[in-house]
């Protein structure tokens, strides 16, 4: 059993990292952009790429428990007391992020 702390530990906890990598990716992404001349090599348009994969999944990992459904136990069953931290999706918003 994992006691509500930890739960938001684990939740809250990914998102730092995440919006650091997003603002690193989103830099580099705009880097190459705003120059015309870096979209000539090959160096820099493998690094728009790998920003721009990086940017989406960053995000996606970033969205963390949010996309869940609401009520959402952490041991499978309808006990609220066993919910994730901070979900406050439906199931659309879970299917979409996969």
């Amino acid at each position: 059993d994992w006691t509500e702390t930890e739960l938001k530990i684990t939740a809250i906890a990914p998102k730092i990292p995440c919006l650091l990598s997003m603002l690193g990716s989103g830099y580099i992404i705009f880097s190459v952009l705003a120059h015309e001349q870096k979209l000539g090599s090959i160096y820099h348009r493998l690094m728009l790429g790998m920003s721009v994969c990086d940017l989406l999944a960053s995000f996606v990992l970033f969205l963390g428990t949010w996309p869940m459904p609401s009520g959402t136990s952490t041991q499978g069953g309808p006990d609220q007391s066993h919910c994730y931290f901070a979900n406050v999706g439906n199931v659309t918003t879970c299917t979409a992020q996969g």
